[in-house]
């Protein structure tokens, strides 16, 4: 074995017993904010099932972003030019 594989090892073993409540801790606050919705899976369900289904990859993407665009203007409405900056900008939230 290489140097390098056992370096990976020895990371993989640190953190195969790592303490995993603050992640248990920030899926709570997620899903009590009401920012989360079960219906956010829904392109990775897309890409699941067309990746089991062996379709082509760019078809698969295509997909995926229409499925994630249907579900942003159905829960948001954004204007075009708001999903431009989405797309190009990156997302920031609003200061209120």
């Amino acid at each position: 074995m290489d140097t390098h594989g056992h370096y990976f090892l020895v990371f993989l073993w640190q953190t195969a017993g790592s303490d995993l409540s603050q992640v248990t801790v920030l899926q709570g606050q997620l899903i009590e904010s009401g920012l989360v919705h079960g219906y956010a899976v829904l392109p990775f369900v897309v890409l699941v099932g067309l990746a089991v289904f062996r379709v082509n990859a760019i078809y698969t993407i295509i997909c995926t972003i229409v499925a994630a665009l249907i579900i942003t203007y159905l829960h948001s409405s954004p204007s075009f030019g708001q999903l431009g900056g989405y797309l190009f900008a990156g997302y920031a939230p609003l200061n209120r």
